[in-house]
Protein backbone atom coordinates (compact mmCIF):
# COMPACT_ATOMS: atom_id res chain seq x y z
CA UNK A 1 0.00 0.00 0.00
CA UNK A 2 1.94 2.94 -1.39
CA UNK A 3 -0.85 5.64 -1.60
CA UNK A 4 -0.56 8.66 1.28
CA UNK A 5 -3.47 9.06 2.80
CA UNK A 6 -3.16 12.58 4.47
CA UNK A 7 -5.14 15.26 5.78
CA UNK A 8 -4.34 18.69 4.10
CA UNK A 9 -2.70 20.09 6.65
CA UNK A 10 -0.27 17.47 6.42
CA UNK A 11 0.30 17.34 3.34
CA UNK A 12 0.96 21.17 3.64
CA UNK A 13 3.35 20.93 5.83
CA UNK A 14 5.04 17.47 4.66
CA UNK A 15 5.59 19.69 1.13
CA UNK A 16 7.22 22.72 2.64
CA UNK A 17 9.73 20.40 4.49
CA UNK A 18 10.45 18.61 0.40
CA UNK A 19 11.64 22.40 -0.11
CA UNK A 20 15.54 22.71 0.71
CA UNK A 21 15.47 26.48 1.06
CA UNK A 22 12.48 26.35 3.37
CA UNK A 23 13.57 23.05 5.82
CA UNK A 24 12.50 24.02 9.15
CA UNK A 25 13.90 20.85 11.46
CA UNK A 26 16.00 17.66 10.54
CA UNK A 27 14.42 15.73 13.40
CA UNK A 28 11.10 15.47 13.37
CA UNK A 29 8.21 13.34 15.75
CA UNK A 30 4.83 11.54 13.76
CA UNK A 31 2.66 11.44 17.17
CA UNK A 32 -0.87 10.50 17.76
CA UNK A 33 -2.68 7.54 18.26
CA UNK A 34 -2.29 3.97 17.13
CA UNK A 35 -2.90 2.92 13.18
CA UNK A 36 -3.27 6.11 11.91
CA UNK A 37 -0.65 5.58 9.07
CA UNK A 38 2.28 7.34 10.82
CA UNK A 39 4.96 4.90 10.30
CA UNK A 40 3.74 4.19 6.78
CA UNK A 41 3.68 8.61 5.82
CA UNK A 42 7.23 8.78 7.62
CA UNK A 43 8.80 5.63 5.16
CA UNK A 44 6.92 7.85 2.25
CA UNK A 45 8.23 11.41 3.16
CA UNK A 46 11.66 9.56 3.73
CA UNK A 47 11.35 8.62 -0.31
CA UNK A 48 10.15 11.91 -0.76
CA UNK A 49 13.54 13.81 0.59
CA UNK A 50 15.91 10.99 -1.08
CA UNK A 51 13.87 11.41 -4.64
CA UNK A 52 15.70 12.85 -6.67
CA UNK A 53 12.76 14.86 -7.81
CA UNK A 54 11.66 16.11 -4.21
CA UNK A 55 8.10 14.89 -5.26
CA UNK A 56 5.83 14.43 -1.98
CA UNK A 57 5.28 10.08 -2.50
CA UNK A 58 8.23 9.95 -4.84
CA UNK A 59 8.50 10.20 -8.59
CA UNK A 60 8.67 6.40 -8.79
CA UNK A 61 10.98 6.93 -11.59
CA UNK A 62 14.51 7.79 -10.58
CA UNK A 63 17.33 5.80 -9.22
CA UNK A 64 16.30 6.67 -5.25
CA UNK A 65 12.84 5.79 -5.70
CA UNK A 66 13.68 2.18 -7.73
CA UNK A 67 16.39 1.70 -4.91
CA UNK A 68 13.86 2.35 -2.00
CA UNK A 69 10.94 0.56 -3.69
CA UNK A 70 13.46 -2.20 -3.49
CA UNK A 71 14.91 -1.56 -0.45
CA UNK A 72 18.51 -1.20 -1.18
CA UNK A 73 18.75 2.59 -0.83
CA UNK A 74 22.08 3.12 1.30
CA UNK A 75 20.83 6.50 2.16
CA UNK A 76 18.24 4.77 4.32
CA UNK A 77 17.30 3.12 7.50
CA UNK A 78 14.40 2.07 9.58
CA UNK A 79 14.68 0.35 12.94
CA UNK A 80 11.34 -1.46 13.58
CA UNK A 81 10.86 -3.58 15.93
CA UNK A 82 8.27 -5.93 17.77
CA UNK A 83 10.59 -5.98 21.05
CA UNK A 84 8.91 -4.03 24.16
CA UNK A 85 12.10 -2.09 24.52
CA UNK A 86 14.80 -0.55 21.95
CA UNK A 87 18.37 -0.98 23.26
CA UNK A 88 21.09 1.23 23.13
CA UNK A 89 23.14 -1.54 20.76
CA UNK A 90 20.45 -1.02 18.20
CA UNK A 91 21.51 2.13 17.83
CA UNK A 92 25.34 1.91 17.77
CA UNK A 93 24.87 1.15 13.61
CA UNK A 94 22.76 4.13 13.35
CA UNK A 95 25.49 6.46 14.61
CA UNK A 96 27.75 5.20 12.02
CA UNK A 97 25.02 5.39 9.33
CA UNK A 98 24.04 9.13 9.81
CA UNK A 99 27.96 9.88 10.05
CA UNK A 100 28.32 9.43 6.56
CA UNK A 101 27.75 11.59 3.76
CA UNK A 102 24.81 10.62 1.60
CA UNK A 103 26.26 8.19 -1.91
CA UNK A 104 22.33 8.56 -3.75
CA UNK A 105 20.37 11.34 -2.50
CA UNK A 106 21.39 15.11 -1.01
CA UNK A 107 20.17 13.22 2.63
CA UNK A 108 20.43 10.85 4.86
CA UNK A 109 16.87 9.44 6.57
CA UNK A 110 16.78 7.44 9.50
CA UNK A 111 13.18 6.67 10.76
CA UNK A 112 12.60 5.11 14.25
CA UNK A 113 9.29 3.50 14.73
CA UNK A 114 7.63 3.11 18.16
CA UNK A 115 10.44 5.46 19.40
CA UNK A 116 8.74 5.61 22.93
CA UNK A 117 10.38 2.23 23.27
CA UNK A 118 14.04 3.34 23.47
CA UNK A 119 16.25 2.20 26.76
CA UNK A 120 16.92 4.89 29.55
CA UNK A 121 20.61 4.34 27.60
CA UNK A 122 19.60 3.88 23.91
CA UNK A 123 17.37 7.86 24.57
CA UNK A 124 20.81 8.80 26.08
CA UNK A 125 22.35 7.78 22.96
CA UNK A 126 20.03 9.61 20.39
CA UNK A 127 19.67 12.81 22.41
CA UNK A 128 23.25 12.90 21.28
CA UNK A 129 22.60 12.88 17.55
CA UNK A 130 19.62 15.04 18.09
CA UNK A 131 22.19 17.53 19.71
CA UNK A 132 24.80 18.13 16.84
CA UNK A 133 23.25 16.33 13.73
CA UNK A 134 24.68 16.27 10.16
CA UNK A 135 23.41 19.07 7.74
CA UNK A 136 22.20 16.48 5.48
CA UNK A 137 20.75 14.08 7.79
CA UNK A 138 17.00 13.80 8.96
CA UNK A 139 15.95 12.19 11.46
CA UNK A 140 11.93 10.71 12.49
CA UNK A 141 10.60 9.38 15.12
CA UNK A 142 6.91 7.85 15.21
CA UNK A 143 5.44 7.05 18.22
CA UNK A 144 1.63 6.78 19.66
CA UNK A 145 3.12 7.03 23.28
CA UNK A 146 5.26 10.66 23.09
CA UNK A 147 5.18 11.37 27.21
CA UNK A 148 6.99 8.34 27.38
CA UNK A 149 9.65 9.97 25.58
CA UNK A 150 12.37 12.38 27.93
CA UNK A 151 11.93 15.98 27.33
CA UNK A 152 15.29 16.33 26.28
CA UNK A 153 14.56 14.79 23.38
CA UNK A 154 10.97 15.74 22.78
CA UNK A 155 12.29 19.73 22.73
CA UNK A 156 14.34 18.72 19.89
CA UNK A 157 11.72 17.26 17.40
CA UNK A 158 9.85 19.13 15.46
CA UNK A 159 6.06 17.61 15.81
CA UNK A 160 3.16 16.37 13.52
CA UNK A 161 0.10 15.06 15.12
CA UNK A 162 -1.80 12.62 13.34
CA UNK A 163 -5.64 12.27 13.75
CA UNK A 164 -8.77 10.20 13.06
CA UNK A 165 -9.81 11.26 9.35
CA UNK A 166 -14.16 11.91 8.74
CA UNK A 167 -15.47 8.43 7.76
CA UNK A 168 -16.38 9.95 4.51
CA UNK A 169 -13.04 10.85 3.88
CA UNK A 170 -11.48 7.29 3.90
CA UNK A 171 -14.35 5.87 2.20
CA UNK A 172 -13.42 8.10 -0.79
CA UNK A 173 -9.60 7.05 0.20
CA UNK A 174 -10.95 3.33 -0.18
CA UNK A 175 -12.81 3.42 -2.80
CA UNK A 176 -10.17 5.46 -4.73
CA UNK A 177 -7.15 3.20 -3.87
CA UNK A 178 -8.31 -0.33 -2.93
CA UNK A 179 -11.57 -0.47 -4.80
CA UNK A 180 -13.33 -1.08 -2.23
CA UNK A 181 -17.25 -0.62 -2.74
CA UNK A 182 -18.75 -3.14 -0.53
CA UNK A 183 -18.77 -3.35 2.98
CA UNK A 184 -16.97 -0.25 3.63
CA UNK A 185 -18.72 0.22 6.78
CA UNK A 186 -18.40 -2.71 8.37
CA UNK A 187 -14.58 -2.57 7.64
CA UNK A 188 -14.82 0.71 9.25
CA UNK A 189 -16.64 -0.14 12.47
CA UNK A 190 -13.71 -3.25 13.04
CA UNK A 191 -11.32 -0.83 12.29
CA UNK A 192 -12.42 1.82 14.22
CA UNK A 193 -12.43 4.22 11.58
CA UNK A 194 -8.70 4.36 12.04
CA UNK A 195 -6.92 3.91 8.51
CA UNK A 196 -3.94 1.82 9.31
CA UNK A 197 -5.99 -0.94 11.44
CA UNK A 198 -8.87 -0.67 8.17
CA UNK A 199 -6.02 -1.23 4.88
CA UNK A 200 -4.67 -3.83 7.27
CA UNK A 201 -7.80 -5.85 8.30
CA UNK A 202 -8.63 -5.30 4.80
CA UNK A 203 -5.19 -6.78 3.11
CA UNK A 204 -4.27 -8.86 5.84
CA UNK A 205 -6.73 -12.09 6.07
CA UNK A 206 -5.44 -13.81 8.62
CA UNK A 207 -5.45 -10.18 11.01
CA UNK A 208 -8.65 -9.96 9.95
CA UNK A 209 -9.70 -13.44 10.85
CA UNK A 210 -7.96 -13.36 14.30
CA UNK A 211 -10.11 -9.89 14.60
CA UNK A 212 -13.21 -11.59 14.00
CA UNK A 213 -12.74 -14.40 16.00
CA UNK A 214 -11.65 -11.81 18.99
CA UNK A 215 -14.98 -10.59 18.72
CA UNK A 216 -16.80 -14.09 18.60
CA UNK A 217 -14.86 -14.80 22.00
CA UNK A 218 -15.63 -11.47 24.00
CA UNK A 219 -19.47 -11.87 22.62
CA UNK A 220 -19.45 -15.11 24.41
CA UNK A 221 -17.57 -13.33 27.60
CA UNK A 222 -20.25 -11.30 26.97
CA UNK A 223 -23.26 -13.42 27.41
CA UNK A 224 -22.61 -16.26 29.34
CA UNK A 225 -23.26 -16.75 33.13
CA UNK A 226 -20.18 -16.18 35.30
CA UNK A 227 -19.07 -20.60 35.55
CA UNK A 228 -18.96 -20.88 31.57
CA UNK A 229 -17.28 -17.13 31.74
CA UNK A 230 -14.88 -18.36 33.98
CA UNK A 231 -14.21 -21.50 31.99
CA UNK A 232 -13.71 -19.41 28.51
CA UNK A 233 -11.31 -17.76 30.27
CA UNK A 234 -9.25 -20.62 31.92
CA UNK A 235 -9.70 -22.09 28.41
CA UNK A 236 -7.95 -18.83 26.47
CA UNK A 237 -5.61 -18.56 29.36
CA UNK A 238 -4.03 -22.16 28.39
CA UNK A 239 -3.77 -21.38 25.14
CA UNK A 240 -1.79 -17.85 26.34
CA UNK A 241 -4.49 -15.39 24.60
CA UNK A 242 -4.05 -11.59 26.04
CA UNK A 243 -8.16 -10.64 26.89
CA UNK A 244 -6.58 -7.23 27.41
CA UNK A 245 -5.78 -7.45 23.71
CA UNK A 246 -9.19 -9.12 22.69
CA UNK A 247 -11.08 -6.15 24.76
CA UNK A 248 -8.80 -3.81 23.15
CA UNK A 249 -9.35 -4.27 19.67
Amino acid sequence: MDKLFLNDYIKKFLTSQLNMENRLAQSLLFLGEEHLGKFHTAKIFAKSLLCEKHILGGCDNCNSCKAFDNNWHSDFKVLDTEKNSIKIEELISLKDFLGYRPQMSLNRVLVINNADRLTNEAESSLLKLLEEPNKDSVIILVSSFPKKLMPTILSRLLPLRFAKEPEENLKKFLKENLEIKEDLDFYLELGDNKIGKVIKLIEDKEYFNEKLENIKILINLLSTNFISASNICKELADKEVDLKQIVKD
